[in-house]
């Protein structure tokens, strides 16, 4: 599923990540209207700790085609449902679920809300074919002879670019810093930033390939 999307589409950043208690509670309410909050110098407040963890899945499954959200007893049946699965799962000699972010099932059927079906649209031949070969990549997996051979992403030095921010395993918090120039997000996976600037500058010398990209951005009304 997450191959599918990474190859086809980037999720908008607010269907994405949803707001930590600590932030959700500056939002401002006036006569039932909310209001989002705007920093200092006018621009869109986005500041905080954010987390996307959740165990909602990204595609609205078959079985719950046309609803779009779960009643209080059916969210509380799923728990219940996944929870022998979770608490009896063997050992691994590695990670296990003490170390695993599952966060919960929310009403919400599926992280996708547009379509209104929840399902992510077709993807074109050729993504499917980078899919297909991404898959069969990771099925016969290549092991380094040398310490030298591991890439970055191995060594948990730096994975580049983020993706898109989709509920992974573990390490699932966003903070979001901004000024009049930058917007800076720092990611909790590898404990990677990446600095926005959204004061118009251009781009760097095409010829400077750096790990985090070289974005730019603007506000829209």
């Amino acid at each position: 599923m997450k191959n599918r999307l990474v190859a086809s589409l980037s999720l908008i950043f607010v269907l994405t990540v949803s707001a930590s208690p600590s932030v959700a509670g500056q939002e401002q309410v006036v006569d039932g209207t909310w209001t989002a909050l705007q920093t200092p110098w006018g621009d869109p407040d986005l500041q905080g700790t954010w987390t996307n963890t959740t165990t909602t899945p990204l595609e609205r499954p078959s079985s719950l085609a046309g609803k779009g959200s779960l009643t209080a007893e059916e969210r509380a049946a799923l728990d219940e449902e996944n929870a022998p699965g979770i608490d009896a799962a063997p050992g691994v000699g590695a990670y296990n679920n003490f170390w695993m972010e599952q966060g919960y099932v929310f009403e919400q059927t599926s992280l996708v809300v547009d379509p209104k079906d929840g399902r992510l649209p077709s993807v074109t031949a050729q993504a499917q074919q980078r899919q297909e070969d991404l898959l069969s990549a990771r099925r016969s997996p290549s092991y380094p002879t040398t310490y030298e051979e591991p890439s970055l992403m191995e060594r948990c030095i730096t994975r580049g670019l983020p993706g898109v921010m989709l509920p992974g395993n573990y390490n699932h918090n966003y903070n979001i810093l901004q000024t009049p120039s930058f917007v800076a997000i720092l990611a909790e996976m590898i404990h990677d930033t990446r600095i926005i600037p959204i004061d118009g500058r251009r781009h760097i010398n095409s010829s400077i390939h750096q790990w985090m990209g070289d974005s730019r951005g603007h506000w829209e009304n």
